[in-house]
């Protein structure tokens, strides 16, 4: 009888501890799924917030990676923790997994402070048009780790931030208007003060022309067949490539109607007898 009354003693212990840990295992997974839905509906949330859009576009997406990528750490402790964990160990695993992580990780690290390199002085700013490192597009999204361009073929560009901080960046949006330097090859017989007069006007009806800003034509160099022109004119940096491919074709309609010509390769042979 006294060994009968140990075994279900020994097995009403092991149910317990049984359902203890099944009830911790199903605590910490509702954490888990529950919690990481919650901190992306506050995430949106805090995107479309007034507080958000009161911020730098840039400043407002850094922080919001940071704070949910901070929330969902946090969730995972905390997950762990209802597993039984002791804080204390938890502390210590963290710790030493930071150190191994941060040291496989260097190039992660340098990502994360170029995010707050490009957020501190602003070289740029979401929606701004950059050229980086070789890529080229508008800025829709600086991360953490990543900034995002999308060029003009609307290919989405992920690049380190580590690389953006540190490489040579051209930020054609930064003054908000651009100079457009057009050359445009006429013949040597061209009466030059007449291709000039035209091109000018050309740039003056082109609807993207800066009224407020005068164009220019003048004569950049002499070429094996032909005069180089220079048409400079000044345009809004959003409307900069559009622009070009409306004057292009304006240009040509212009020296269509004044009789200027463009100019062939040419090749004068003489043969000695």
């Amino acid at each position: 009888m006294d060994f009968m009354d140990t075994v279900k003693k020994l097995v009403d212990s092991a149910s317990q501890d049984v359902m203890h840990a099944v009830f911790r295992i199903v605590g910490a997974l509702l954490v888990i799924i529950i919690g990481f839905r919650i901190v992306k509906w506050l995430s949106k949330k805090l995107r479309a917030s007034k507080f958000s859009k009161k911020l730098d576009a840039s400043l407002a997406s850094f922080l919001n990676s940071f704070i949910t990528i901070s929330l969902n750490l946090l969730l995972i402790v905390v997950a762990v923790s209802i597993l039984g964990v002791p804080m204390a160990t938890i502390v210590t695993v963290v710790g030493t997994a930071g150190l191994a992580i941060g040291l496989a990780l260097q190039g992660s690290l340098s990502n994360f402070a170029g995010g707050f390199i490009i957020i501190l002085f602003k070289p740029f700013s979401v929606g701004d048009y950059i050229e980086v490192g070789g890529y080229a597009g508008n800025v829709t999204d600086i991360g953490l780790f990543y900034t995002t361009l999308v060029a003009l073929d609307h290919s989405r560009i992920s690049l380190p931030n580590s690389v953006v901080s540190s490489k040579e960046l051209v930020n054609c949006s930064a003054v908000g208007t651009r100079v457009v330097n057009l050359e445009i090859g006429v013949a040597y017989d061209t009466e030059i003060p007449k291709a000039e007069k035209t091109l000018i006007e050309v740039a003056k009806e082109c609807e993207f022309s800066l009224k407020d800003r005068e164009p220019i034509a003048f004569v950049s160099k002499y070429s094996d067949s032909s005069i180089i022109l220079n048409l400079r004119y000044w345009v809004k940096s959003q409307d900069y490539l559009t622009s070009q491919a409306d004057i292009m074709d304006k240009i040509k309609v212009a020296f269509d109607k004044n009789g200027i010509t463009f100019p062939f390769p040419q090749l004068d042979v003489h043969l000695d007898k």
